[in-house]
């Protein structure tokens, strides 16, 4: 089991959103740390992880900001390298992600925009709900079971629908505690 903080952005290469300040969220749920050999462990599991950016917008004649929260089942593969250290063990790696968005909100200021509008599908800016991409991470576990990560979550999937030119993906730094079960 592990929880922790999210730190996130929305990045666009082109159209509306502009990245600018992280967004503070949550990620929790459960994880399985397979050994596959000595050093080398498999590490799959099921998490949600709050995700959106706080963002500024210049679509046409408007000008405003948005805080978007967007919230995702996420399901991680990540392969870790293990390293004694002291009373417990160093680790390292990544893998890929995919997430699936269950829920978001936003608000919106700025020339006449409402708060609380679903963002996937139909929402104001119709992003997909599949997000996919890498995870990197690294971390300290006690002999005990406790554990402490940062990782990094690079998005690699275009979440802004077929129907503009923007190409708009998560960014995701988080720190998280945990415990493994012996």
């Amino acid at each position: 089991m592990k929880a922790g903080l999210n730190l996130s952005k929305l990045t666009t290469t082109a159209g509306a959103l502009s990245s600018s300040k992280f967004l503070p969220g949550y990620n929790f749920g459960g994880v399985l740390d397979v050994r596959l050999d000595s050093n080398l462990f498999f590490q799959p599991g099921i998490l949600i992880s709050s995700k959106g950016g706080d963002n500024e917008y210049a679509l046409g004649n408007f000008v405003g900001t948005a805080k978007i929260r967007l919230n995702y089942i996420e399901v991680p593969v990540n392969f870790l390298y293990h390293m004694a250290a002291g009373v417990g063990k160093v680790f390292l790696g990544g893998g890929p992600y995919l997430a699936y968005g269950f829920s978001s909100n936003s608000d919106l200021t700025g020339d006449g925009n409402a708060s609380g509008q679903n963002q996937f599908g139909d929402g104001t800016f119709g992003l997909k709900r599949l997000d996919a991409g890498l995870n990197f991470m690294a971390g300290y576990q006690l002999k005990q079971g406790f554990a402490i990560d940062v990782n990094y979550g690079l998005g690699l999937a275009n979440l802004s629908n077929g129907n503009n030119t923007s190409n708009t993906k998560n960014s995701v730094v988080g720190i998280s505690l945990g415990y493994f079960f012996k």
